[in-house]
């Protein structure tokens, strides 16, 4: 199950290059349970409730990873699922990503009554930004977690904390403070969570900026760009939700100074009838690049990427393609793509060494085929409840989950029936093959992470001879060894670093 090899890697970050030393590596990790787990009737981390039993090994899905390559996401710890109680877990990688189970989370009564014991009931993991900070719905309250440290803060009420940057998080909140429980949207925000101390109250939303009630902003980036998208069709109705029409462009929203943005502007769509745009994520590059979609006629959804400085769509990824996340340094798209309305989703990336302007596509299947262990997995999961522009917990969610600055894919799968699948993980077999479920707005399975240089290996032509083959592996092992790309480009002048 892993292909094990001792190498000091070097890997170039937006900064420049980075040293890291892999010890064991193994192509495929699978991100186990953790140990200690919950146990019946523990507030902290489980309940025996009507209908549904304490489990001390639940389905789990893995949000996302960071460049630091720590992953965070939940475990249903009460089964059959019903409540949405689900609680955090991580896999950092400084601990060699055994699993660990952060349960749930104090807040005082007073201030939440929906609380149950002085704690969160639940939480649903949605984003992991590249510097380490999770984000998405707790039940109740927005969360922001710093993964590494596990310093959480808890960001009024509302739908969802969306993607983070440091200390800022977007937020899609419910400031209604007669329903301290509400997930109504009613306004959207960026907030800092410096500003926020425990205890943590439903108004104390620590907020720099307001986006207002017809944009919904998804991601930050850490130049402090905002995209998203929203509705210009919107009539807005002191102390009612907006009138809205259902039109959805893309938008981005540019900082104009320390925590100041200025107004909301649409970017390029791929026709002029199209009003049924959603930009999802942005790398952290200059110039950044956005990923979502547009329709240049209805039903007819196409993935796209955004300069977005410009405000244009650089690359259309074509039909029924759903890019779900970009890294970092804006060079690897995980998401599914199919070739007509008829034939299945399929699991890919998709990569570019020249900002887009040539794509590469590599699905995961290739990439399993040529991996040690690969052989076990029966499929990589697929959210089974389709897209929704109106249910922002749901776009996106298919496996591949994320993509980190060094290629480090995070992945959902089920192995086969056949498959020696207790020599190989912890996870109960009836989740490891996909007999138990989470929720269908999440892949099945259990979650691994595919490394770098598997994936390097396969996306890279690296001496340039139109092949991926043999004659790329010492080029390549050149290129983790040089210091610089000139100091490989002296051994292999026409290589591609």
């Amino acid at each position: 199950m892993q292909l094990a090899v001792t190498i000091a890697v070097n890997l170039v970050w937006a900064g420049g290059a980075t040293a890291i030393l892999i010890e064991d590596y193994m192509a495929i990790r699978i991100l186990e349970p953790s140990n200690p787990r919950p146990v019946p009737d523990d507030p902290e981390g489980c309940r025996n409730l009507s209908r549904q039993n304490c489990v001390a090994i639940g389905p789990a899905y893995a949000a996302g990873i960071s460049d630091a390559g720590d992953v965070f996401g939940h475990m249903e710890t009460n089964h059959p699922h019903e409540h949405h109680w689900e609680a955090p877990i991580r896999w950092l990688r400084g601990d060699k990503y055994k699993g660990d189970f952060l349960g749930t989370f104090p807040l005082d009564g007073e201030l939440w009554p929906c609380a149950i014991d002085g704690r969160t009931r639940g939480l649903h993991a949605r984003w992991v930004s590249p510097d380490g900070i999770a984000t998405g719905k707790g039940n109740p309250g927005i969360y922001h977690i710093d993964i590494a440290s596990g310093e959480v803060t808890i960001v009024g009420l509302g739908v969802s904390g969306q993607k983070a940057s440091g200390n800022l998080v977007i937020t899609w909140e419910a400031t209604n403070s007669e329903a301290v429980c509400a997930t109504d949207i009613s306004v959207t925000s960026v907030s800092d969570v410096t500003l926020i101390q425990p205890p943590f109250a439903h108004e104390n939303r620590g907020v720099v900026h307001e986006i207002g009630p017809t944009q919904r902003p998804t991601a930050i980036n850490d130049r402090g760009v905002i995209v998203g998208y929203f509705d210009p069709s919107c009539i807005n109705f002191p102390g009612f939700a907006p009138f809205c029409s259902g039109q959805s462009l893309p938008m981005k929203i540019e900082p104009t100074g320390d925590n100041q943005w200025g107004p909301v502007v649409a970017m390029e769509e791929l026709s002029e009838e199209s009003n049924g745009s959603r930009v999802l994520d942005l790398s952290n590059t200059d110039p950044s690049f956005a990923i979502g979609t547009s329709e240049p006629s209805p039903n007819q959804r196409h993935g796209v990427i955004w300069n977005t400085v410009t405000g244009e769509i650089v690359q259309d990824l074509g039909l029924f393609n759903l890019p779900h996340r970009i890294n970092s340094t804006g060079d690897i798209i995980a998401g599914t793509r199919q070739n007509n309305f008829f034939t299945p989703k399929e699991p890919v990336i998709w990569s570019s060494d020249d900002q887009w302007q040539t794509v590469n596509v590599l699905t995961i299947q290739e990439i399993m085929d040529a991996t040690p262990g690969g052989e076990h997995w029966a499929e990589i999961s697929l959210a089974r409840r389709p897209p929704s522009f109106g249910d922002p917990h749901n776009f996106g969610s298919s496996s591949p989950i994320a993509v980190n600055a060094h290629g480090q894919l995070l992945v959902m799968g089920t192995m086969f029936e056949e498959a020696p699948i207790e020599e190989l993980t912890q996870w109960p077999r009836d989740i490891a093959t996909g007999a138990q479920c989470l929720d269908d707005r999440y892949p099945c399975g259990i979650p691994f992470i595919l490394d770098p240089l598997v994936l390097s290996l396969l996306i890279g032509d690296v001496n340039r001879d139109s092949a991926v083959d043999n004659l790329d592996i010492t080029p390549f092992i050149a290129a983790l060894a040089a210091a610089d790309e000139a100091a490989f480009l002296t051994q292999f002048p026409s290589g591609n670093y």
